[in-house]
C-alpha cells in the first residue's frame, strides 16, 4: 500500500477549520501519523475503519478504498482470529459460482460475500437482491465437489454449518436480513469473536443457513 500525505495547510484551506479542530479531528483516527506540518496515511484500511466510527459518509470513503483492499482486510480479520481462510473461491460444477471469502473455525463455515459500498444508504431491492443473490450463491457453493474436498482437508467433524454473510462498508450495526447475516466493516472484530451469539440469534431471523455433511472423501 502506498503511503500519501497532506500537508496540514491544505487540509484546513479544503475543510474550511482552524488548526485546532483540524488536529483534534485527526487524532481520533488510526492509520494516520500527523507530523509537525503534514498527515501521512500509514495504512487505508485502518483509517477508513476509524472515519467510520466517528460518523464520516460511507459513501465519500469508499472513494479512497478500493475492493481488493477491503476484501484483504476482511481476510486479515478473520484469520487473526483463527479461521482457516480461502479467498476468492470459485467453483464449476454443478455451477460456475465465486465466493469472496469462506472461512472455517470450529465446524462452522462463514460464507462471505464482500460489498464495497454501503448497503444500508441503497435502495431496499438493492440490498434485498444483493441478499438474495449471496443465498442462491450459497447454495451452489455446498454442491461443489471442490467445496467438499477443501471441508474435508481441513476440518475433522462431521456434520458443518454454512452461514451466508454480507460485509459491508457501512457505519451501522449489523443485522439480519433477506436470509444472510449483515456485518459492518468496523463491527467484523465483534462478529468474529462472537460467531455463536450471532448464529443462535439468526434463526430468529430466517437466515439461510445450511448443514453439511462431509462425505468420505479421500484426504487430499
Amino acid at each position: 500500500m502506498k503511503e500519501k500525505s497532506s500537508s496540514l495547510n491544505f487540509l484546513e484551506m479544503m475543510l474550511t477549520v482552524n488548526r485546532f479542530q483540524l488536529l483534534s479531528a485527526l487524532k481520533k483516527l488510526d492509520g494516520i501519523e500527523v507530523m509537525e506540518d503534514s498527515v501521512k496515511v500509514d495504512n487505508r484500511v485502518k483509517l477508513v475503519i476509524s472515519a467510520l466510527k466517528i460518523g464520516i459518509n460511507p459513501k465519500t470513503i469508499s472513494k479512497y478504498l478500493d475492493w481488493k483492499e477491503f476484501e484483504d482486510e476482511v481476510a486479515r480479520i478473520f484469520e487473526e482470529a483463527g479461521f482457516i481462510i480461502a479467498k476468492n473461491f470459485r467453483t464449476n460444477e454443478p455451477k460456475r459460482t465465486e465466493t469472496d471469502i469462506i472461512a472455517l473455525k470450529e465446524g462452522i463455515v462463514l460464507a462471505i460475500d464482500c460489498k464495497h459500498w454501503d448497503l444500508s444508504k441503497s435502495i431496499a431491492s438493492s440490498y434485498k437482491n444483493a441478499a438474495l443473490k449471496h443465498v442462491e450463491r450459497v447454495a451452489k457453493l455446498i454442491e461443489s465437489e471442490k467445496f467438499m474436498k477443501w471441508l474435508v482437508k481441513w476440518e475433522t467433524k462431521r456434520d458443518i454449518l454454512v452461514v451466508p454473510v454480507l460485509i459491508t462498508l457501512s457505519s451501522r450495526p449489523g443485522g439480519f436480513i433477506n436470509g444472510v447475516i449483515s456485518v459492518p466493516i468496523s463491527y467484523i472484530s465483534n462478529f468474529a469473536q462472537n460467531m455463536d451469539v450471532w448464529i443462535d440469534q439468526a434463526g430468529q431471523f430466517n437466515v439461510e443457513i445450511k448443514r453439511v455433511t462431509i462425505s468420505k472423501l479421500p484426504r487430499p
